[in-house]
């Protein structure tokens, strides 16, 4: 691989990190988007993996 290549693969690593980094950040936000974020913490994730009813087994 040339060192072009590498830079590009390097920056796209980078950038799929902040990508990452901003998603987790905006996933412990309650936000409709309208109105402004509501800090929820991990209440999110607990009430997905606990109550919904796709991740509950029967």
């Amino acid at each position: 691989m040339g060192q072009s290549a590498e830079l590009i693969s390097g920056r796209a690593a980078a950038d799929s990190a902040k990508v990452g980094a901003a998603l987790l950040g905006v996933s412990l936000f309650m936000w409709d988007l309208i109105q402004a974020p509501s800090w929820t913490g991990l209440d999110n994730y607990l009430g997905l993996f606990s109550f919904d009813p796709l991740f509950v087994s029967p």
